[in-house]
């Protein structure tokens, strides 16, 4: 019954995960009263609400079965965690969000995917300097291979856009400005990642607690950008700046967000609303999916499920049938930098072993089992946080 329970969530995790990864896509590229709904904040907006509905899903099905484990004898030298403390993770949720939203601009989906695999490196280098994470040498060989794999892949993007007819310098400064977001967006998530690490090892805090909670801090947080954004003109920006991240609207003034305009566009199409609709019900679907993933699998079903998201999102970019936004062309050297990339995340991930002698431990080394315990619960979070990308 617990595999079959496996495999169905986890077909539901995938699916779910690739779906939204593909919405987020589309809802940049749709038009709306002729022009573009590039409303990263809007976004943010829908993905703050699933978020918030979280705690719906906790109050109906999973607060009998919390109440149940602060009772055990693990959990009883910790306190639940103050919830305002949660609004650290939530601002790093929205900036990576933000930023994320933003290089998908300039970015194939595809490509943005694969490169999201830099926040395993972030989190390796914050994890040693911020929690003195010890790791192995499975994660000190995965870590080099998975930065090679991700400067092929940037690099193909980068010679692709260089080697096409019709493209102009400013397409390869895109390309590089798109990998420069994606960074940055990355960096945000790695630092949400372990502060919500550093929480979970301190404190008691259900998962959908702490996803529902973010979510209220971030909705709010959001909004006040979004309207204070609306006010704030790009005439001063470069052409290329304006052009690709900045929102027009329909008398060619160009806001960082124009919060008005962007239900102007919803309300007069119904292509959009469909999607918004559709994104919202999808990402409540991730959520729950994903806390009951966590409770019948592993950290291997939940690395192999990130890994074949983005592989699958690869794939569907190349069928010829895709909408001309989200069509790519196949590239032999962005093949190669995805497997190397893989393999990285694999043995990072110790699902590929190297099957390096280790010492038999004995009774007295009760210490060394529990910080190795830590280690594992750290790479489980990180696999978790995922989900959120």
């Amino acid at each position: 019954m617990n595999i079959c329970s496996e495999a169905f969530l986890s077909i539901i995790f995938l699916c779910s995960g690739i779906i939204v990864i593909m919405e987020e896509k589309l809802i940049l590229t749709t038009e709306s009263l002729s022009i573009e709904f590039k409303h990263p904040l809007f976004n943010n907006l829908i993905m703050f609400l699933g978020e918030m509905s979280a705690l719906i899903i906790y109050y109906f099905f999973f607060q009998k079965e919390y109440e149940n484990e602060k009772l055990l004898e693990e959990n009883k030298d910790k306190i639940e965690i103050e919830k305002y403390k949660l609004i650290i993770p939530a601002i790093m949720d929205l900036l990576a969000c933000f930023f994320g939203i933003l290089s998908l601009v300039l970015l194939p989906v595809s490509v943005d995917q694969m490169l999201n695999g830099s926040t395993t490196i972030i989190v390796f280098i914050l994890s040693i300097l911020c929690l003195k994470t010890k790791f192995n040498i499975n994660n000190y060989i995965g870590i080099p291979i998975t930065v090679i794999g991700l400067f092929i892949i940037g690099l193909s993007d980068y010679l692709n856009t260089k080697n096409d007819e019709g493209k102009k310098e400013e397409s390869r400064l895109n390309t590089i400005g798109g990998i420069i977001l994606l960074l940055i967006s990355d960096f945000f998530h790695s630092c949400q990642t372990i502060t919500e690490e550093y929480f979970m090892k301190t404190k008691i805090c259900h998962p959908l607690i702490c996803i529902g909670v973010e979510g209220i801090f971030g909705f709010f947080i959001n909004l006040i950008l979004f309207i204070g954004f609306s006010f704030i003109k790009c005439d001063n920006f470069n052409i290329t700046i304006k052009e690709k991240l900045c929102t027009v609207d329909n008398k060619n003034n160009y806001y960082i967000e124009n919060f008005i305009f962007s239900f102007e566009q919803l309300i007069n199409s119904s292509k959009l609303i469909i999607i918004f609709v559709t994104f919202y019900i999808i990402l409540i679907i991730l959520n729950c999916s994903y806390v009951s993933l966590t409770k019948v699998a592993n950290a291997t079903t939940t690395v192999v499920i990130h890994n074949l998201t983005a592989f699958f999102v690869w794939i569907i970019c190349l069928l010829p049938f895709m909408p001309k936004e989200i069509l790519e062309k196949f590239q032999y050297l962005q093949a190669i930098g995805f497997a190397i990339l893989i393999i990285g995340t694999l043995l990072y991930n110790e699902i590929i072993d190297l099957k390096i002698k280790k010492k038999t431990i004995n009774n007295d080394d009760n210490h060394l089992i529990k910080k190795e315990q830590e280690n594992l619960d750290s790479k489980q979070l990180f696999n978790d946080s995922n989900v959120e990308e």
